[in-house]
């Protein structure tokens, strides 16, 4: 577990096609998930950090805007699952919906990229190191 004023992460699960992560707050204060709705992954490419493509809402889809932030009260979590896929859209088919393209992962180092608050202003960075 790695933490950061008390704002740990935690993999609860780890496989070829699914990484669970479980984000703990353990401090004394509520903290603010910003983007939760967003997972962030990156794979680490000769040392440089790349961002992963990881769809939040299906190609064509009326997906409402979420909220910016939830909030995380002390002892309380939250919990990602990760299907260890990248997805993006692709071309629009005949029904005039972009394809939602998705591909499987390739063995490497990854990272969790999570950022929070306290005041909605003052926003801090923790990460989480995994391998595939």
């Amino acid at each position: 577990m790695e933490a950061n004023e008390n704002i740990a992460i935690e993999i609860t699960h780890i496989s070829d096609s699914k990484i669970q992560f479980n984000i703990v707050n353990e401090t004394k204060n509520a903290v603010l998930l910003h983007n939760h709705y967003k997972l962030n992954i990156e794979k680490d490419v000769d040392g440089v950090w790349e961002k992963l493509r990881i769809l939040n809402c299906p190609c064509g889809a009326p997906c409402a805007k979420p909220a910016e932030f939830i909030q995380i009260e002390s002892g309380n979590n939250y919990f990602y699952e990760w299907n260890a896929e990248e997805s993006w859209c692709g071309s629009v088919n005949n029904m005039g919906v972009p394809d939602t393209i998705t591909e499987k992962v390739k063995p490497g180092k990854y990272r969790i990229v999570i950022i929070y608050s306290t005041d909605q202003k003052n926003k801090r960075v923790i990460y989480k190191e995994f391998k595939i």
